[in-house]
């Protein structure tokens, strides 16, 4: 498997589990001054691979990972979120075939559950889960 590969499963394990951990943030600590939780409800994961590595990145790194987002999209896996007037990533949105994907990744191991209700918590997860369903 090439580096860009292992990074485009990385990214796309690490987008579930952040959906996972969405769902069991409290509705109490919902507001609008948390800015991971306004980001993540309104545009997508926050795309942070620094923190799902566990370790400052070096930018050839980070960069690696922006081309593994790159060709998540090319391949119509992920949505990738941009800063206005730049091409640089700030959040990640799975597309129905990239959420698919990202569940045989994980082997059985997500909590389907969960990951039902972090999607539902959102306004782009709402219209993932509504386009999954009309699928089948």
């Amino acid at each position: 498997m090439t580096a860009i590969e292992t990074n485009a499963r990385f990214l796309l394990l690490a987008m579930l589990a952040e959906i996972e951990v969405f769902a069991e943030i409290p509705d109490a600590a919902f507001d609008d001054t948390d800015p991971f939780l306004l980001v993540m409800c309104r545009d997508g994961v926050p795309f942070d691979p620094a923190l799902w590595v566990g370790e400052r990145l070096s930018p050839a790194r980070r960069m690696a990972f922006s081309r593994a987002a790159r060709r998540l999209t090319q391949r119509g896996q992920v949505v990738r979120v941009t800063e206005r007037g730049r091409d640089r990533v700030r959040c990640l949105v799975p597309t129905p075939a990239g959420l698919v994907h990202a569940l045989s990744l994980a082997d059985g191991k997500a909590d389907r559950g969960a990951l039902g209700e972090g999607l539902r918590r959102t306004r782009w997860g709402r219209k993932l889960v509504q386009r999954l369903a009309n699928a089948r």
